[in-house]
């Protein structure tokens, strides 16, 4: 599968900022496990947003999510103003 890091600055033309794949089940029933990560500076919140979108998922595939512990999961840290 395919998992994407999309932005925008104008509020409306998305581009792709990362581009994870991951996600081979074996025999046994394990899955992998993969991260990535971008650096985007913000500067005006009312048009620069940020979003996932998912991609390639192949039959009986899915994406993992818990209520109590991260298993698919996103991570915003402010490095300071610019």
């Amino acid at each position: 599968m395919q998992l994407l890091i999309k932005g925008t600055a104008d509020n409306s033309n998305y581009v792709t900022l990362a581009l994870i794949y991951d996600g081979q089940r074996d025999s046994t029933g394990t899955t992998a496990g993969n991260s990535g990560s971008t650096i985007v500076d913000i500067t005006n919140t009312s048009t620069h947003k940020i979003k996932f979108a998912a991609g390639s998922l192949s039959s009986g595939s899915t994406l993992n999510g818990h209520d109590s512990e991260n298993q698919t999961h996103f991570s915003f840290i402010r490095l300071g103003d610019t």
